[in-house]
């Protein structure tokens, strides 16, 4: 239940005493709800809530009153102004927008990261490194990595943490491969790019390993850790 001074209560029923509970529910974040003007909110499962807003697209809070993500326009949402809720028989939730409607697959397992997350080009690779994701395109070398979104909302700013894609050393060329080569207990990640194998290291430090070859692809053998060979576009090389 939201009041229209933005307050948030949970109505707890109990069908078999025929009784209810009104509990105020602690909202864990900065400013709080009285930052947005709510219009709908709606359970979409039994650890999350949809809040839609007036001007501010959704917000995601679970049980605990901790809002864990913010769905706008720089998520894809076309229009910011929910004025309905509706969750169908596949968990499927529609927006009614001052524009059109939406659908949002906001409980499934899957998430989608493109340009709009900082993940521009065509994916060729994916390796986890160091505790983060790596992914290769065209246009660069990005890692993932958990950023805290500030969000504006009525002169005050909000930190919600959001997943966000990072260009490494604002390369932008075509790379082709991945490889977290690992021996002696340390590990790098190998990078094929258009003429050059690159080491990128824990510190973040990037270096040249191998230049003036076309590498298209990086394999470490499983007999031998040591060597690994590279998928060229007239044969195979292999260093150890």
């Amino acid at each position: 239940v939201v009041t229209t001074s933005n307050e948030y209560f949970l109505l707890k029923i109990n069908d078999l005493l025929n009784t209810y509970k009104v509990i105020k529910c602690p909202v864990n974040f900065e400013n709080s709800l009285n930052s947005f003007n709510i219009k709908h909110s709606i359970k979409i499962n039994n650890n999350y809530f949809s809040i839609g807003t007036k001007g501010n697209g959704i917000m995601l809070m679970n049980i605990f009153g901790e809002i864990t993500q913010i769905i706008n326009k720089k998520s894809g949402l076309q229009d910011e102004s929910v004025n309905y809720q509706y969750l169908d028989n596949q968990n499927n939730l529609w927006l009614a927008l001052d524009n059109g409607i939406a659908r949002l697959d906001v409980n499934t397992q899957i998430s989608f990261f493109n340009d709009k997350t900082g993940l521009e080009g065509t994916v060729e690779s994916i390796a986890k490194f160091n505790n983060a994701i790596y992914v290769a395109t065209n246009l660069g070398v990005y890692y993932l990595q958990k950023n805290i979104s500030q969000n504006t909302v009525k002169n005050k700013t909000l930190s919600i943490y959001q997943p966000q894609f990072i260009k490494i050393n604002n390369i932008s060329k075509s790379f082709w491969s991945l490889l977290t080569f690992t021996s002696n207990n340390d590990s790098v990640l190998l990078i094929a790019e258009n003429n050059n194998i690159l080491q990128l290291n824990k510190k973040g430090e990037l270096d040249t390993v191998l230049k003036k070859c076309p590498p298209f692809f990086i394999y470490q053998s499983n007999k031998n850790p040591d060597r690994v060979f590279i998928g060229l576009s007239d044969g195979v090389a292999s260093i150890c």
